[in-house]
């Protein structure tokens, strides 16, 4: 049904993990995990129990980077600007049609007037004065043979334990003849290494271009809610070597970003302009110091193809909304500190709640919004060695 897909959910920490090349993790999800049909709307953030961060969140930026139409390889690289004579044109588009085994075999049914698509293409180049177009030709012969094959009961016909004819000429219909980067084996391209498509006609070496990382959230995701994105782009190719890349950043109050290391998870392909992203699950820097300057967990997101060439990056922000909020800073996202909060290593902490040896360090935001403080005395006794400051 459309606007169905069916998905894969494992538990928390059943996710398979393996160590690739160049140092990063392989994050994916097991191959036969138990699996039922949900409904899953691209248009949002792709996240369990995902709540709206428009209801979270003060403000909520506009997509960083608007979409664009990739200039998309031609099937064949037939675009060459020529000026031909009408029969210099004919023989071009014969020798043309006739490299195709696929038209060949066509060739050989009747009705099917191979001569009158020699000549629209063969007039597509006087008008045009290139021959960019010989491929529609050609490829618009082949879905009339095809269609052909599968309307006409008598080619379909299998005598003396033999091959009916439209299984033989099936087998060489290949789109776009494989764009001269594959074979074409039983009517599907076997595509050369570093190419991919049904066509062969993308180079996997180039990467997809990424437009938006939860385009309705702004690139804004709740902590608790974010198990996998939604990216937007073009090219995305339904391809085993289909990646996603997070670098994990921290970034301050006003959004200068310190990077991290990087992390590869397998993409979900929705189709060529939309895929999920699994979110790396350590995301929170519980055994690190955080400050004013390392107060936001966030991903520049990249996506490759191959699993190896990356494109240029969107970043994705994790926030956890009960104590950490967004603000706009002359049009630009900034992050605060929710009042009557600390923020210590990662998590919210509510002002006054107590920690440690006999509960001498509090949260006191006045003294220190990213650390615990240390009582000197707690109700009038001394709190233990080692005071640092006087509350």
């Amino acid at each position: 049904m459309k606007g169905q897909v069916s998905v894969c959910t494992c538990n928390r920490g059943n996710n398979s993990r393996s160590f690739g090349d160049g140092g990063h993790v392989l994050c994916g999800k097991d191959a036969n995990c138990p699996r039922e049909d949900k409904e899953v709307n691209t248009n949002k953030c792709l996240a369990r129990g995902k709540r709206s961060v428009n209801s979270l969140f003060t403000f909520v930026p506009g997509p960083v980077k608007e979409p664009r139409v990739m200039e998309r390889r031609k099937p064949i690289s037939l675009d060459e600007q020529i000026s031909l004579s009408s029969d210099e044109a004919i023989e071009f588009c014969k020798s043309f049609f006739y490299s195709s085994m696929g038209f060949q075999a066509c060739n050989e049914l009747p009705l099917l007037q191979a001569d009158k698509y020699i000549a629209e293409c063969a007039v597509d180049i006087e008008l045009t004065n290139s021959t960019s177009w010989a491929s529609a030709s050609l490829e618009g012969f082949k879905t009339r043979c095809l269609n052909e094959l599968k309307q006409n009961n008598t080619l379909q016909e299998e005598k003396d334990n033999t091959t009916s004819i439209a299984k033989r000429i099936m087998i060489l219909l290949c789109k776009n003849e494989c764009s001269g980067h594959g074979n074409c084996v039983n009517g599907t391209c076997h595509c050369d290494e570093n190419f991919g498509s049904g066509d062969c006609s993308q180079d996997l070496r180039i990467p997809p271009d990424v437009t938006a990382i939860n385009r309705e959230n702004g690139g804004l995701c709740e902590e608790g809610d974010c198990v996998e994105v939604n990216v937007n782009g073009d090219l995305f190719l339904d391809e085993s070597g289909l990646t996603c890349q997070f670098t994990r950043f921290q970034a301050s109050e006003s959004n200068k970003k310190t990077y991290f290391e990087s992390v590869k998870t397998l993409a979900t392909h929705n189709n060529i302009f939309n895929i999920g992203c699994m979110v790396p699950n350590d995301r929170r820097n519980r055994t690190g110091t955080t400050s004013a300057e390392r107060f936001v967990t966030g991903y520049s997101v990249s996506v490759s193809n191959d699993g190896t060439h990356f494109g240029a990056s969107l970043p994705l922000y994790v926030l956890d909304s009960e104590c950490q909020d967004t603000v706009n800073i002359n049009g630009n996202l900034g992050f605060i500190l929710k009042e009557n909060f600390c923020f210590i290593r990662g998590s919210c902490v509510l002002n006054g709640t107590e920690t440690g040896s006999y509960n001498c360090s509090v949260c006191n935001p006045m003294f220190n919004r990213f650390d615990w403080t240390i009582q000197h005395h707690r109700n009038g006794e001394r709190c233990g060695p080692g005071a640092l400051k006087l509350v």
